[in-house]
């Protein structure tokens, strides 16, 4: 038998474009390679993407990243000459300033849709208007062509600094994925498309703006996931009636919030890390937090752990009915007060993770140069000690021995991007002597924090060690440290 028996020779054209299919379209390209039989067909794939970042390297000179590309609008071109049939599923298109391209645009949009495209992605935003931290009130930079609005089967559409005609796309009606960036997306318009497109159920909208505030709703929406993502509202309201939404997703600016929803809802991302003021908002935010009772998995940010925590009980009203808590924080003594607010809120809650991604900024520099040059300190503390060092920073942790979830129901607790500090072993340490049915604890240092550093190696030996002969309430638990 041959070594080298090529066995895909033996499949139908058919089949191998199926498996081609399969494959991420940069890499179905690449298949072309293989021999003269598979040179074109990744070209009959029904799914395409068209991104000019594939061509055009943003580091090289201005006339290497000309010359790339046109490189890709050749390629796009040789494309739309070959391909003469078959059905397509999807295609997307990812280009920058699309008035230099027009006709290709137009010419490939009239093709896919006349083809049966059901899943539409036109991107017209600049690559560097990801990296703004406040976005900015901009003009679209393509008009939808025409041919869209006559396309009545297309099920997903995403529009990024592509402007539409509002009143043209109610004959969509088998929409069932809006995604909306970097353009004026006005109330009307949206109102607009859920009202007559009725099988919608995702909208996203991504650094959109508008001239007055947010606001959707109506018995019959069947929206399930909304996801509005650093948006520019002139009017810091915002009010949702969705009766089968299921995912909730918010980052931006604090507003006043109105969400009202069934128990369908079942997961809330909240992110208010571009607010700079909280004088008199733990109340709005405490509103927020009721309308989302029924969570089942909940992401915060330090906003709301530095916020949330107001009146005479140190916890929410009513209990919350989370199971994962996901807290993306600092460990900074101002959060300390809302994680044990969550904590006492959430009886419930089996899944407690810490994402610490933001960096170190949680302790007095004293505490922590100690804590470096000294980790055996830690090892050898005792119960008081630890007690006294909580209470001088902050009496947080008093009632966390007769918090419900940690008597009850916390099997895990996972810790991304963990940086050694005075309130995170706190935390840990108490974590592990007092939750009665934890099963793991799962510790991921911060990628690069011990490379080249012996000190760091001792600092983070030393606590790995103290935590792991922390006395456990739970006989089941084993803690795992990751490097």
């Amino acid at each position: 038998m041959e070594n080298n028996f090529d066995r895909f020779s033996l499949l139908p054209d058919a089949l191998l474009l199926t498996i081609i299919s399969l494959l991420p379209f940069k890499e179905a390209v690449r298949t072309c390679i293989f021999s003269k039989r598979w040179l074109h067909l990744w070209e009959k794939t029904p799914y395409i993407e068209f991104n000019e970042l594939f061509f055009v390297k943003p580091n090289e000179s201005f006339y290497s990243r000309v010359a790339q590309r046109n490189a890709f609008l050749k390629f796009m071109t040789l494309w739309l000459d070959n391909r003469k049939e078959g059905v397509m599923e999807k295609f997307s298109l990812k280009l920058s300033n699309p008035e230099e391209a027009s006709e290709i645009i137009e010419r490939s949009v009239a093709f896919v849709t006349k083809h049966g495209v059901k899943e539409l992605e036109l991107d017209f935003s600049n690559p560097n208007w990801e990296k703004e931290d406040f976005p900015k009130k901009r003009v679209a930079l393509f008009k939808l062509p025409k041919d869209v609005y006559e396309h009545e089967t297309v099920e997903s559409l995403k529009l990024y600094s592509c402007s539409f005609i509002e009143n043209d796309l109610t004959n969509l009606h088998a929409l069932k994925e809006v995604s909306l960036g970097w353009m004026e997306v006005t109330l009307d318009a949206i109102t607009t498309l859920l009202s007559n497109c009725k099988m919608i159920e995702s909208l996203i909208l991504k650094k959109c703006w508008n001239s007055k505030h947010f606001e959707i709703g109506g018995k019959e929406l069947n929206l399930k996931r909304l996801v509005v993502d650093n948006c520019n509202f002139q009017i810091a309201m915002f009010k949702v009636n969705a009766p089968n939404l299921c995912f909730f997703k918010y980052a931006g600016s604090m507003s006043i919030f109105e969400i009202k929803a069934s128990t369908a809802l079942e997961e809330a991302h909240l992110d208010f890390n571009l607010e700079f003021g909280s004088i008199g908002l733990g109340f709005y935010l405490q509103g927020l937090m009721k309308d989302l009772y029924t969570v089942r998995v909940l992401t915060v940010c330090t906003f709301v752990l530095q916020v949330l925590p107001v009146g005479q009980k140190l916890r929410m009203e009513h209990d919350m009915k989370t199971r994962h808590l996901i807290m993306q924080m600092t460990l900074h003594d101002y959060e300390l007060q809302g994680i044990s607010f969550l904590l006492n809120s959430c009886p419930v809650l089996e899944s407690l993770t810490l994402e610490l991604g933001l960096g170190r900024t949680s302790e007095d520099d004293e505490d922590l140069i100690e804590l470096v040059d000294n980790p055996i300190r830690w090892m050898n503390a005792e119960d008081g000690e630890f007690i006294r060092i909580v209470d001088s920073k902050k009496t947080w942790m008093e009632n966390l021995l007769i918090y419900e979830c940690l008597e009850s129901t916390l099997k895990l607790v996972e810790v991304k991007d963990f940086v050694v500090s005075v309130n995170g072993i706190i935390l840990l340490y108490y974590l592990i002597r007092c939750s009665r049915v934890l099963e793991r604890v799962n510790i991921n240092v911060l990628k690069g924090e011990i490379d080249g550093s012996s000190k760091n190696v001792a600092c983070y030996r030393g606590v790995e060690e103290l935590l792991m002969t922390t006395p456990r309430a739970s006989k089941d638990l084993q803690i795992s440290f990751r490097y």
